[in-house]
């Protein structure tokens, strides 16, 4: 916050002396930070195969500064929230299973304002062969 003083004075003189004075105090401040994180996950890409333990990155951008990613894997943290850039999670894909998942990333500031990133499909295998093949009108499905 800041202090703004304006003094002002007055002397009225017409066979009288006379001396006025008044003070004024203005505060002012900031306008609240309202403007939300940007973040975006850089790796692994969209589709992208990956298996063993992966390193998911994710760069992220606000107007006052971004102080943590918490990194999100089908829906649920991955990890611990990541308060130092560059943001970074490891992923141990022999956890979740192979197949599709999806991977994302939520920023906040200092104020508390939040911002998620895009939603990343990735699937866990082992190259082209990952998922079995399907028959015409059934869904994949991984080994």
């Amino acid at each position: 916050m800041r202090q703004h003083s304006i003094t002002r004075g007055l002397t009225l003189v017409a066979g009288l002396a006379a001396v006025a004075m008044f003070a004024v105090r203005v505060y002012t401040q900031a306008p609240p930070d309202l403007a939300p994180p940007r973040v975006e996950i850089s790796s692994p890409g969209i589709d992208q195969i990956v298996s063993g333990v992966v390193t998911i990155t994710a760069s992220a951008v606000d107007n006052v500064g971004t102080a943590a990613v918490q990194f999100v894997l089908n829906g649920a943290p991955l990890g611990q929230e990541d308060t130092t850039p560059p943001f970074s999670v490891s992923w141990d894909t022999s956890v979740s299973g192979r197949g599709a998942h999806i991977l994302s990333a939520i920023a906040r500031d200092d104020m508390g304002n939040v911002g998620d990133s895009a939603l990343v499909p990735v699937i866990v295998g082992t190259g082209v062969n990952c998922l079995r093949r399907r028959r015409p009108g059934t869904a994949f499905l991984s080994s």
